[in-house]
């Protein structure tokens, strides 16, 4: 199996129905800064976040 199928499986796995998006946006952000790419999470209710992220040009 892949790397990105990998992470695709865990990542449909967390359950993000109805407002419950923190976990994803947790999940995504430890990928993310394990690869050096810093993140922010901006919270906007007790389980909902906007989740920010950017990818420099090389």
């Amino acid at each position: 199996m892949t790397e990105p199928i990998a992470l695709l499986q865990k990542l449909i796995q967390i359950n993000s129905v109805n407002g419950n998006e923190l976990a994803v946006a947790k999940f995504l952000q430890a990928e993310l800064e394990a690869a050096d790419i810093p993140t922010k999470l901006i919270p906007y209710t007790e389980d909902r976040v906007n989740f920010n992220c950017r990818i420099k040009p090389w």
